[in-house]
């Protein structure tokens, strides 16, 4: 039982979290943090992810909930990349940390400072999957996003966008 346990959290772990960044944490596990993946694979991803009861949407939430409740910003860092909103227009991505500026995704060139180039491929490939428009993406820094989007009211013009109708 425990084998078939961790083929499922592996399945699920590839399945949230991409299959290069997994072969990336096995492939520089040592011998010291190696029975710590496994454990991971096996009990988080294995045991509590795995079983019936919750959606992966509401897992993901709750977790979040927990790491909020528990005050661990530099956590939530590391699970909150790209968040996926549904509009009455339909879908929008607001891309915090997976990409800095428009020019980053739209031309496949990666933020200057990259810790893993081949992740941050990854995540652009990610984002076009997760909506039908690529103008519908919001990256986090590109002061453009002010000028692909209408004001949230006159007074708020240079300051705040509203994301929803759409672009301009």
């Amino acid at each position: 039982m425990t084998e078939e346990i961790f083929d499922q959290g592996m399945q699920i772990r590839r399945e949230v979290l991409g299959g290069a960044h997994v072969d990336r944490s096995l492939q520089n596990a040592t011998d010291f943090t190696r029975p710590m993946q496994e454990l991971l694979t096996r009990y988080c991803w294995g045991e509590l992810w795995g079983r019936p009861g919750l959606d992966r949407r509401t897992r993901s939430f709750l977790n979040l909930a927990m790491l909020t409740a528990l005050n661990r910003p530099h956590e939530i860092r590391l699970h909150v990349q790209v968040v996926r909103v549904e509009t009455a227009h339909g879908p929008l991505v607001l891309a915090s940390d997976a990409t800095h500026y428009y020019a980053n995704f739209e031309q496949t060139r990666p933020f200057p400072v990259v810790l893993h180039v081949g992740e941050m491929l990854d995540a652009y490939d990610r984002l076009r999957q997760l909506v039908d428009d690529p103008g519908r993406i919001v990256p986090r820094h590109d002061p453009r996003v002010m000028e692909r989007f209408l004001p949230a009211n006159a007074q708020c013009e240079g300051i705040a966008v509203w994301l929803d109708p759409g672009c301009r």
